[in-house]
């Protein structure tokens, strides 16, 4: 059955609807936010050929999340062990870009006198890149919902003693899952 005009958003330019087994998605436009009104037909058909048999209105609120990115944690100081992960989670990601700076001993002094441990505007007078690469999120994954990931870095860099790194996560837009994009 084609559901154009008998299923569909009150107020909405976009008629994009889809039908998986018991399931009817309709899609708002680009940027929709608030409420709004979901019409259904009584016209609208099971696959048995039942009519819903009374018009339905209801009212739902739009808040989608806009792709997201952060820590678990503050920061962590990484014990000697085989495994270093950091954690994270994200919302509509299917990627992350993963950069770690490394800042040597003999630097170390220097860069705290002239900031503090959560302020790293000078990181690259500092500090060197030591591995950059993308974290691929598993496919299966529901990109509409808040996950959590762990990285495990061992496979990029091996962790000198007196050392400093830091971690940083970073959005590309060729990775996002979202809608409105």
């Amino acid at each position: 059955q084609n559901l154009f005009g008998l299923a569909y958003l009150e107020g909405h330019k976009s008629q994009a609807v889809e039908v998986k087994g018991n399931k009817l998605k309709l899609y708002p436009d680009n940027n929709a936010s608030g409420s709004v009104a979901v019409k259904l037909s009584a016209n609208i058909r099971s696959k048995d050929g039942v009519e819903l048999g009374e018009n339905v209105e209801e009212y739902i609120d739009l808040q989608i999340d806009k792709p997201s990115l952060e820590f678990v944690d503050e920061g962590v100081i990484i014990p000697q062990s085989d495994k270093m992960t950091v954690a994270f989670r994200s919302i509509y990601l299917k990627g992350v870009r993963v950069r770690v700076f490394k800042m040597f001993s003999n630097n170390l002094i220097s860069w705290l006198q002239r900031g503090s441990l959560s302020e790293f505007s000078d990181l690259r007078l500092f500090a060197r890149p030591v591995a950059v690469t993308t974290f691929f999120m598993d496919e299966t994954s529901d990109f509409t919902q808040w996950r959590n990931y762990a990285i495990d870095l061992s496979d990029l860099m091996k962790v000198e003693a007196g050392c400093m790194y830091r971690i940083e996560l970073e959005m590309d837009h060729r990775l996002s899952a979202w809608p409105g994009a």
